[in-house]
Formats: structure tokens, sequence, C-alpha cells
């Protein structure tokens, strides 16, 4: 069987996406964030970031109750692109956050 790879995206890539974090309406981070949380844990290739850096900075995240920042949505965002990049493109579109959407597609 033929392990899974994930996207593993350059510095340049890295800042386009946290970028685009920023960009998100804040009065939107919890529900975006919590979806991207589901979408993480619901994924099959969850184990490739379980010990990574980004894994568990998600983790101390989670533990301080911090997710809902934008730290937080950047981290989540990083993870999302990497296992499951059109439904975390779609998580920001069905929250209108169309130009968020947008940015994300030019890392892809």
């Amino acid at each position: 069987m033929e392990k899974a790879k994930i996207k593993q995206y350059s510095d340049r890539e890295r800042e386009i996406l946290y970028q685009s974090a920023r960009m998100c309406d804040e009065r939107k981070l919890d529900e975006i964030t919590e979806e991207l949380v589901d979408l993480i844990l619901e994924s099959e290739d969850i184990s490739l970031i379980k010990s990574t850096a980004l894994g568990l900075a998600i983790f101390r995240l989670l533990n301080n109750d911090s997710l809902a920042t934008y730290v937080g949505l950047q981290r989540l965002l990083e993870a999302g692109m990497m296992l499951e990049s059109d439904a975390t493109i779609a998580i920001f579109e069905e929250h209108g956050e169309g130009a968020v959407a947008d940015e994300l597609r030019r890392v892809l």
C-alpha cells in the first residue's frame, strides 16, 4: 500500500495562507475554526500531521482555548489545506469569505 502524501508549503505559500487567515471577519472565527477542527479530525490523513510541529501547535492552542483566534485560524488553515484543501476552501466560501477562498486557491 502506498503511503499518503500531504502538500508541503514553501515559506512564501505559508505566508499567503497566514495572510489569508487575517482577511477573515473576526466575528466568524468561532464558526470557521470549529468547522476546520471537525474537518481535520475527520480526515483520513490526520496521522500525517499529528506528531509534527504544526500538529503540536494546534494541540497547544486547543489546550489554551485559543483556536478561535487569528493565530489558531492560521494553524488550522495550514493543516486543512494540507489534508483537505477543497473542503477547506469550501468552508470559507460557505461563510461568505470568498476573498479568502480566492487567496487560498493561489497556493493550490
